[in-house]
């Protein structure tokens, strides 16, 4: 069936959603007690059946190719994992069993990747099929990254860091509790994260160490540009700039919570997040652009200057300089 990810009845979960995790200012802090998400109390006012879709997270391999990761939500307080790939120009959801909510995605241009969730979930894709493995942590996992197929980086709740190396999952030292929102590399020995408190994780190719952060606010999104440049947003429309010495704060066209970051070259990128809020970076300068179509925009993926994904509670394709609304194809198991 036809499954267009436009619905508005996820306003009172967005709400308490955004009171628990979200809603803090440059000072406050998120509370991150449990998982934000799917400790959320739900009502079928919220979420009437046959459910809701919520995208968290996009990976565009190609201009043809990508894959979004999240949940579906019911009226009954039950919910499905989602899982929605993009090929021959339309989003399709795969059969995949369970009902863990997925948070972050990363896939190698081989095709093999990852997704995480709750409750240290961890799935592998492989030969374009998804399947769980053995998660050394029972933590929330909201960030993460793949660098190659044997080479990958997970974060979460209470400072949780995870590498993937040889074959397995392991944790190694976190110099933090914080929750821990994103990660990203430019390569295996120069990766950053960034999340709660402001905080801002370096990692020098042996082990992580905290640097200064301009901010308290809660950093949800970090890109980069290479290892001199780089953008992270987060809580009341923060956003930091990496000019490969320090973090500095950067002017914002806004004070809504932004939740994901894309850049495609040092000069031009894009920020979601909150309300629909969409900003394009360019001429040194980021501006506020039409608001999206969607209440809700968590995971972003520019694909080109031209073209791009943003995901929440829709879909939404950026092309031809302007970002619509795009049709999902429900497949049953």
């Amino acid at each position: 069936m036809r499954l267009i990810l436009q619905n508005r009845s996820l306003a009172a979960f967005a709400v308490l959603l955004v009171l628990m995790l979200l809603g803090c200012d440059n000072g406050a802090q998120p509370l991150l007690m449990g998982t934000p998400t799917s400790d959320v109390p739900l009502t079928a006012t919220a979420t009437p059946d046959p459910g809701s879709v919520v995208f968290k997270s996009v990976q565009m391999l190609s201009a043809d190719i990508g894959w979004a990761v999240g949940w579906r939500v019911y009226g009954n307080s039950t919910s499905d994992t989602v899982i929605a790939k993009y090929a021959a120009g339309q989003w399709q959801t795969v059969p995949v069993s369970g009902t863990t909510h997925l948070y972050a995605l990363a896939v190698a241009p081989n095709q093999q990747g990852w997704a995480v969730g709750e409750r240290g979930t961890i799935l592998h894709l492989e030969a374009n099929q998804w399947s769980p493995v053995a998660s050394p942590t029972k933590q929330e996992l909201w960030g993460l990254t793949t660098l190659n197929a044997d080479d990958s980086w997970a974060v979460g709740q209470g400072g949780t860091i995870l590498h993937y190396q040889k074959g397995q999952w392991q944790q190694v030292n976190s110099p933090t509790k914080l929750w821990l929102g994103a990660v990203a590399f430019t390569d295996p020995t120069d990766g950053w994260i960034v999340g709660q408190g402001g905080i801002l994780l370096h990692y020098d190719g042996s082990k992580w160490q905290s640097v200064p952060s301009p901010t308290r606010a809660v950093l949800y999104s970090v890109a980069l540009v290479g290892k001199n440049e780089g953008w992270a947003v987060g809580a009341g429309g923060v956003i930091l700039h990496y000019d490969g010495k320090q973090w500095l704060l950067a002017a914002s066209p806004t004070k809504t919570d932004l939740w994901a970051v894309s850049m495609v070259t040092p000069t031009d990128g894009w920020a979601t997040g909150l309300d629909g809020v969409a900003m394009h970076y360019k001429d040194d300068q980021w501006y506020l652009a039409d608001k999206l179509d969607a209440t809700r925009s968590w995971g972003l993926q520019m694909v080109s200057s031209s073209e791009g994904w943003a995901v929440g509670d829709a879909i939404l394709h950026y092309s031809n300089g302007k970002w619509h609304t795009f049709t999902v194809t429900n497949t049953e198991e």
